[in-house]
């Protein structure tokens, strides 16, 4: 579970002798996004705007990852809402797609951290997963990105703020991530949830 202080934020595997898995995602739990800023914050609906390279290049200094094609990234940053104004939300060029995969990728991240860290015991693996992979923690990764800033949403999405709902900016958080996986492969979605302090 996860400890309280700024000392106990590390996910702790129950036993005779605990250990200390380094895999830390309990900031975002607790609600510090180092970096970022809060979702309730209002966000101008201008900002529902397409994205120009230098945009992208600071999302990218964030991520600490250079898209090779930034077409993907395009993709993953935009909302099925916004393809469907703009084009048809069956083009693909929305991040739908990206979000189921990215949900995958982000488990086999985690999955293969905690193997590395020595946890093989099916309950506990189960037991850190559940706490680092949930909406909450993924909600605060897409908010430590300031992701909310880059995403293109509807003009619906940006009137009613749909950016407050954890669910919303935890598929965006995936969909980044799929796009990241398919761009470098798992060495960089890992590299990029390195440099957001979700892995370490």
């Amino acid at each position: 579970m996860y400890g309280g202080g700024p000392e106990s934020r590390l996910l702790r595997i129950g036993g005779a002798q605990p250990r200390t898995i380094t895999l830390e995602g309990a900031d975002y739990l607790a609600g510090e996004y180092p970096g970022g800023r809060r979702v309730n914050e209002p966000l101008d609906v201008n900002t529902a705007r397409g994205i120009g390279a230098g945009e992208l290049g600071r999302l990218e200094e964030i991520l600490g990852y250079t898209f090779q094609d930034r077409d993907l990234l395009q993709r993953a940053l935009t909302r099925r809402a916004r393809a469907q104004e703009e084009d048809s939300p069956d083009s693909g060029r929305h991040m739908d797609a990206l979000a189921t995969l990215g949900d995958a990728v982000i488990d086999t991240a985690v999955l293969e951290s905690l193997y590395t860290a020595g946890v093989f015991d099916k309950g506990e693996i189960s037991v850190a997963k559940m706490n680092l992979v949930n909406m909450s923690s993924l909600r605060g990764l897409a908010e430590s990105a300031g992701l909310v800033d880059y995403v293109l949403w509807g003009k619906g999405e940006a009137h009613q703020h749909v950016w407050t709902s954890g669910r919303v900016l935890a598929e965006c958080m995936e969909a980044l991530c799929g796009a990241v996986y398919l761009d470098g492969g798992m060495d960089a979605v890992k590299k990029v949830l390195k440099k957001l302090s979700f892995l370490v």
